[in-house]
């Protein structure tokens, strides 16, 4: 995939007066993805067994001309001595067992299971689980539970993205990029519990969750750390925005 992106000056008023500034920025990336599994079924139990592989390269170039004050500022990044690439190889299983395997009277017992093993190039060894038990009281009225874990790796662009910002009033460009090679992924657990009932073409259910995602990442805008809070943008004279930049800004629960 390829985005191209140009912002050739600004008009500012109707006299035809330019803001000065010229920027062109081109966005490349791709991505291959694949999967091999089997799955295995007998009259009390199923199996699904797997693996995942994916690849993902990108690179970004930008540049940015400005005569806006007087004085000619310019600018050329890319990526090509970074080369940002992330691998993946993930095996699974999944296993679905009903009670009756190990005593009739637990036939209403149905139990899934699942694990996922993530190796991560640039994170390291990331595991999941899932554990999925249901009850079945009627023939279409069951209680079910579910407890689970995940992760989401910050993608490329919020690693690597090379943009950063030049105040217009002339103070110092912003060392920090947009993109942030600190972040780490974001983890989350979940557990819900619940029934569901089933009245001719009618499905009733109610549940009780709970989930929890650590280190979200989040975009957010950063600001000159010398002026005070309730005085930013107070002086046009001034500017006090200092680029944007994707952080992990901490926890996120939801119930």
């Amino acid at each position: 995939m390829e985005r191209a992106s140009l912002n050739d000056s600004s008009r500012l008023d109707l006299a035809g007066d330019y803001d000065g500034n010229f920027s062109e920025d081109r966005y490349t990336g791709q991505q291959l993805n694949g999967d091999l599994f089997a799955t295995f079924e007998e009259d009390h139990w199923s199996m699904l067994a797997g693996i995942n592989a994916s690849r993902e390269t990108m690179n970004q170039e930008h540049y940015f001309f400005s005569n806006a004050f007087g004085s000619v500022f310019e600018s050329r990044t890319d990526l090509d001595a970074v080369a940002p690439a992330a691998n993946l190889i993930a095996p699974y299983l999944q296993l679905r067992l009903q009670g009756g395997l190990l005593h009739p009277e637990l036939r209403p017992l149905s139990l899934v299971t699942g694990a996922r093993s993530v190796q991560h190039s640039l994170f390291g060894n990331i595991y999941t689980y899932e554990i999925n038990p249901s009850w079945q009281l009627q023939e279409n009225c069951f209680l079910f539970a579910s407890l689970s874990s995940g992760y989401n790796a910050p993608s490329l662009y919020q690693l690597f993205a090379a943009e950063s910002y030049q105040p217009w009033d002339g103070a110092a460009i912003n060392p920090l990029t947009r993109g942030n090679r600190e972040l780490t992924p974001e983890y989350s657990s979940a557990m819900e519990f619940g029934f569901r009932q089933q009245l001719a073409n009618t499905r009733f259910s109610f549940s009780i969750f709970r989930n929890r995602t650590d280190d979200i990442i989040d975009y957010v805008y950063l600001w000159n750390g010398q002026v005070p809070v309730d005085s930013l943008g107070a002086d046009w004279g001034r500017d006090d925005f200092r680029g944007d930049r994707y952080l992990n800004i901490g926890s996120q629960v939801a119930y």
